[in-house]
Protein backbone atom coordinates (compact mmCIF):
# COMPACT_ATOMS: atom_id res chain seq x y z
CA UNK A 1 0.00 0.00 0.00
CA UNK A 2 2.78 2.13 0.72
CA UNK A 3 4.25 2.08 -2.59
CA UNK A 4 0.64 3.21 -4.63
CA UNK A 5 0.11 6.03 -2.05
CA UNK A 6 3.66 7.09 -2.45
CA UNK A 7 3.09 7.19 -6.04
CA UNK A 8 -0.09 9.17 -5.77
CA UNK A 9 1.88 11.57 -3.76
CA UNK A 10 4.78 12.09 -6.15
CA UNK A 11 1.87 12.11 -8.84
CA UNK A 12 0.42 15.24 -7.04
CA UNK A 13 3.76 17.01 -6.15
CA UNK A 14 4.80 16.80 -9.58
CA UNK A 15 1.91 17.90 -10.98
CA UNK A 16 1.21 21.01 -8.52
CA UNK A 17 -2.24 19.33 -6.70
CA UNK A 18 -2.97 20.88 -3.30
CA UNK A 19 -5.59 18.02 -2.25
CA UNK A 20 -7.73 14.92 -3.20
CA UNK A 21 -10.89 13.93 -3.87
CA UNK A 22 -12.72 10.84 -3.57
CA UNK A 23 -16.00 9.73 -4.06
CA UNK A 24 -16.90 6.87 -1.47
CA UNK A 25 -19.89 4.53 -1.58
CA UNK A 26 -19.98 2.29 1.01
CA UNK A 27 -17.95 -0.79 -1.64
CA UNK A 28 -14.54 -1.87 -1.36
CA UNK A 29 -13.01 -0.12 -4.54
CA UNK A 30 -14.27 3.05 -2.83
CA UNK A 31 -12.53 2.03 0.54
CA UNK A 32 -9.48 1.18 -1.39
CA UNK A 33 -8.66 4.28 -2.46
CA UNK A 34 -10.22 6.61 -0.28
CA UNK A 35 -7.50 4.93 2.07
CA UNK A 36 -4.27 4.81 -0.25
CA UNK A 37 -5.28 8.84 -0.52
CA UNK A 38 -5.52 9.12 2.61
CA UNK A 39 -2.15 7.45 3.28
CA UNK A 40 -0.21 10.02 1.36
CA UNK A 41 -1.07 12.71 4.25
CA UNK A 42 -2.08 15.57 1.53
CA UNK A 43 -5.85 17.22 2.14
CA UNK A 44 -7.90 14.43 1.30
CA UNK A 45 -11.80 14.96 0.76
CA UNK A 46 -14.02 11.87 0.91
CA UNK A 47 -17.74 12.23 -1.01
CA UNK A 48 -20.65 10.83 -0.20
CA UNK A 49 -23.34 11.18 -2.84
CA UNK A 50 -26.17 8.98 -2.40
CA UNK A 51 -28.70 8.95 -4.52
CA UNK A 52 -31.55 6.40 -3.76
CA UNK A 53 -28.88 4.35 -1.97
CA UNK A 54 -29.42 1.08 0.06
CA UNK A 55 -29.60 2.27 3.70
CA UNK A 56 -26.89 -0.56 4.16
CA UNK A 57 -24.82 0.90 1.32
CA UNK A 58 -25.19 4.20 2.73
CA UNK A 59 -24.15 3.12 6.40
CA UNK A 60 -20.83 1.22 5.11
CA UNK A 61 -20.50 4.52 3.49
CA UNK A 62 -20.26 6.62 6.80
CA UNK A 63 -18.60 4.01 8.94
CA UNK A 64 -15.70 4.07 6.25
CA UNK A 65 -15.77 7.93 6.49
CA UNK A 66 -15.58 8.04 10.51
CA UNK A 67 -13.00 5.31 10.52
CA UNK A 68 -10.38 7.49 8.05
CA UNK A 69 -11.72 10.52 10.35
CA UNK A 70 -10.70 9.01 13.15
CA UNK A 71 -7.50 7.36 11.35
CA UNK A 72 -5.88 10.63 9.70
CA UNK A 73 -6.00 14.00 10.45
CA UNK A 74 -6.04 15.10 6.86
CA UNK A 75 -9.52 13.69 5.92
CA UNK A 76 -12.68 15.86 5.74
CA UNK A 77 -16.07 14.06 5.10
CA UNK A 78 -18.58 15.83 2.96
CA UNK A 79 -22.11 14.48 2.37
CA UNK A 80 -24.03 15.47 -0.90
CA UNK A 81 -27.34 13.84 -1.27
CA UNK A 82 -28.15 13.92 -4.63
CA UNK A 83 -31.60 12.11 -4.36
CA UNK A 84 -33.86 15.11 -5.30
CA UNK A 85 -31.80 16.06 -8.19
CA UNK A 86 -32.05 12.59 -9.63
CA UNK A 87 -35.63 12.77 -9.24
CA UNK A 88 -35.84 16.23 -10.76
CA UNK A 89 -33.92 14.42 -13.60
CA UNK A 90 -36.41 11.87 -14.14
CA UNK A 91 -39.65 13.91 -14.05
CA UNK A 92 -37.88 14.62 -17.94
CA UNK A 93 -38.08 11.23 -19.05
CA UNK A 94 -40.72 9.25 -20.81
CA UNK A 95 -41.74 5.99 -19.21
CA UNK A 96 -39.95 4.20 -21.83
CA UNK A 97 -36.10 6.24 -21.69
CA UNK A 98 -36.64 4.72 -17.56
CA UNK A 99 -34.85 1.46 -17.54
CA UNK A 100 -32.78 0.08 -15.23
CA UNK A 101 -29.69 0.20 -16.87
CA UNK A 102 -30.14 3.88 -18.13
CA UNK A 103 -31.46 5.29 -15.35
CA UNK A 104 -28.02 3.70 -13.31
CA UNK A 105 -25.59 5.22 -15.81
CA UNK A 106 -27.24 8.05 -15.27
CA UNK A 107 -26.58 8.34 -11.58
CA UNK A 108 -23.05 7.77 -11.92
CA UNK A 109 -22.99 10.62 -14.37
CA UNK A 110 -24.56 13.03 -11.64
CA UNK A 111 -22.09 11.60 -8.77
CA UNK A 112 -19.23 12.55 -11.63
CA UNK A 113 -20.13 16.11 -11.94
CA UNK A 114 -20.57 16.47 -8.21
CA UNK A 115 -16.83 15.37 -7.91
CA UNK A 116 -15.64 17.44 -10.46
CA UNK A 117 -17.64 20.50 -9.20
CA UNK A 118 -16.05 19.97 -6.01
CA UNK A 119 -12.52 18.91 -7.32
CA UNK A 120 -12.15 22.08 -9.41
CA UNK A 121 -11.96 23.72 -6.00
CA UNK A 122 -9.78 21.55 -3.88
CA UNK A 123 -7.75 19.86 -5.94
CA UNK A 124 -7.80 16.04 -7.60
CA UNK A 125 -10.51 14.26 -8.40
CA UNK A 126 -10.11 9.87 -8.01
CA UNK A 127 -12.97 7.96 -9.66
CA UNK A 128 -13.10 4.70 -9.48
CA UNK A 129 -15.68 1.31 -10.48
CA UNK A 130 -15.67 -1.92 -10.62
CA UNK A 131 -15.73 -1.78 -14.59
CA UNK A 132 -12.50 -0.15 -15.21
CA UNK A 133 -10.44 -0.49 -11.00
CA UNK A 134 -9.35 2.90 -10.67
CA UNK A 135 -9.02 5.81 -13.00
CA UNK A 136 -7.03 9.66 -11.91
CA UNK A 137 -7.95 12.57 -13.84
CA UNK A 138 -5.73 15.71 -13.39
CA UNK A 139 -7.96 19.12 -13.41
Amino acid sequence: MNEISNWIFKYCKKNKMQSLVVGISGGIDSALVSTLCAETMMPTFVLSMPILQNSEQLCRADNHAKWLLAKYKNVTYLQKDLTSVFNQFTTCLDEVEKNALSLANSRSRLRMIMLYQIASILGLVSLQNTATEVLTFHL
